[in-house]
């Protein structure tokens, strides 16, 4: 699978929005991976995420919030876009809900790109 262009999504006052301008990285995919519950699509009903499933927080939602991530983002490195993405995850004030999703990936150059993410657990 090719990419010739990506575009850059900008958050601006809580909204995202899709920029004209280019991007290098590939950190669209992940993003929108991470931001789409499974299902969602029709014509690609496996594409997105599962948190919703998940219920509350508990000691093993690190755990469970990072391998949720790595399965939405398991067709990115079969595509070959990336060779090697990395979750960690992080609870924010015990049972208030909210992980933080550290995310690391690495491109097939060797580029690397780090961000954030946040994962709502209701």
């Amino acid at each position: 699978m090719a990419f010739e262009k990506d575009y850059k999504i900008e958050f601006q006052s809580g909204s995202a929005i899709y920029s004209p301008e280019g991007i290098a990285d590939r950190r669209n995919l992940i993003f929108t991976s991470l931001s789409i519950p499974r299902g969602s699509w029709f014509f690609a009903p496996d594409y997105g995420h599962t948190f919703n499933e998940l219920k509350k927080i508990t000691k093993n939602v690190g755990a469970e919030v990072e391998s949720r991530a790595k399965q939405a983002t398991e067709w990115l490195i079969n595509a070959k876009i990336f060779t090697n993405i990395e979750f960690v995850a992080v609870p924010i004030g015990g049972t208030a809900g909210r992980v933080e999703l550290l995310v690391q990936t690495t491109d097939p150059q060797g580029r690397q790109v780090k961000f954030n993410s946040f994962v709502e657990i209701v």
